[in-house]
């Protein structure tokens, strides 16, 4: 009796491996949208981000991760993961891409360059009209350090 239930426990591992083999050897992967993948390891990983994309306009007009992280092989900040190349900051060059109008009413901005303008003398009138506080919530949320790649 012990024998077959171990028999059978086997048994049907072995099944589940035959099952997942084309999975490991990227078969089924390949076949999956990129964003799909993400949205599902993520969903574990980092459900947080995945529950804010789900409720974004971005969700409801089908736009998935990779949509917009994928990186082209001369990104200096891309990265394989996972079997994609991927960049984790998505750049308004890269937003660009999809929404050209916003790109280009925003690259002539004041706003474009605050990560210069936090790390220079600029940044007095944020500081001393917003106040520091107001600076550390606000602008430095987003343009508060240098990304180096």
């Amino acid at each position: 009796m012990k024998f077959r239930t171990i028999s059978a426990e086997l048994m049907s591992q072995a099944f589940i491996l035959l099952a997942l083999t084309p999975l490991f050897s990227g078969q089924i992967l390949a076949q999956k949208d990129p964003g799909d993948i993400c949205i599902s390891c993520h969903r574990t990983v980092s459900p947080g981000i995945v529950l804010q994309w789900e409720k974004s306009k971005h969700n409801e007009a089908g736009v998935n991760c990779f949509d917009c992280h994928q990186a082209a092989e001369a990104d200096p900040d891309g990265f394989m993961h996972n079997g994609q190349r991927i960049a984790i900051i998505v750049s308004p060059k890269d937003c660009s891409q999809c929404h050209i109008d916003e790109f280009t009413q925003q690259k002539g901005s004041h706003h474009a360059k605050a990560g210069d303008i936090l790390g220079s003398l600029d940044n007095v009138l944020g500081e001393i009209v917003g106040g520091v506080p107001a600076v550390n919530v606000g602008c430095r949320q987003c343009h508060g350090s240098k990304v180096k790649t």
